[in-house]
């Protein structure tokens, strides 16, 4: 599997920034036409010990268009417990909306953040049948 490159596509969801009391990711749309599955791998970093981080993938039909948010495919309640972990989230991709977003937000204290995705499920490879509900793996 040499060429594993060229069967994936890895994009930035979130620029790694220090989250404040109730401060937004800034999300960066990212296309997944013609792709079946989307990984998103979120990396916590310091996190005060009050800190609280929730995030949520959301898709849409078209770029630019309005987000709704996806069943199973967040994180929810990451406390310090998390911090300097990284955080999966793994889901089907609707071909009907392919546009997604990685929403996130940090409640009550400071955190660390950045995300990217691998999109897969193209160009030979073939998903898992049995696997057709989001996942969220913490590691």
């Amino acid at each position: 599997m040499n060429d594993l490159i060229r069967r994936v596509a890895v994009r930035q969801a979130i620029v790694p920034i220090h989250a404040t009391t109730g401060h937004a990711t800034t999300a960066t749309e990212v296309n997944a036409t013609g792709y079946s599955r989307a990984l998103w791998v979120v990396d916590v970093g310091a996190m005060d010990a009050a800190a609280v981080i929730e995030m949520k993938v959301q898709h849409a039909t078209a770029t630019g268009g309005t987000f709704s948010d996806m069943t199973s495919a967040a994180l929810t309640n990451v406390t310090s417990a998390g911090a300097s972990k990284l955080c999966l989230i793994d889901h089907a991709v609707n071909p009907s909306y392919p546009f997604l977003k990685l929403k996130g937000t940090c409640g009550t204290a400071r955190a660390l953040i950045g995300a990217v995705v691998i999109l897969y499920g193209k160009n030979g490879l073939v998903r898992d049948p049995q696997t057709n509900t989001g996942q969220v793996v913490d590691l």
